[in-house]
């Protein structure tokens, strides 16, 4: 056997290991896509979770604003009678 003949052979077990690694590659790709894949009433039904979630979202937002509002009222109620007790103590 030549040299070239085992350097061409080397090559060739080369480029066979490299297009088997690239095939086993493009598989684990297209089963992963495979898992992302949308169909059209799929997409719809996700788009009208995610719209609701948004307002469901603000609502909560609103209603911790408002808890957090009268919170500082209860504070400043307590504050106020410990103040007076206080006083006439």
């Amino acid at each position: 056997m030549t040299l070239d003949a085992v350097s061409g052979s080397a090559i060739q077990v080369a480029g066979w290991r490299l297009d088997r690694a690239l095939s086993r590659l493009e598989g684990r790709i297209a089963r992963r896509l495979a898992g992302f894949e949308v169909k059209a009433e799929d997409h719809e039904r996700v788009v009208a979770e995610l719209r609701a979630t948004r307002t469901r979202a603000h609502e909560l937002e609103l209603a911790g604003a408002a808890a957090a509002a009268a919170l500082d009222r209860a504070i400043i109620q307590i504050n106020d009678v410990l103040a007076e007790q206080g006083a006439k103590v």
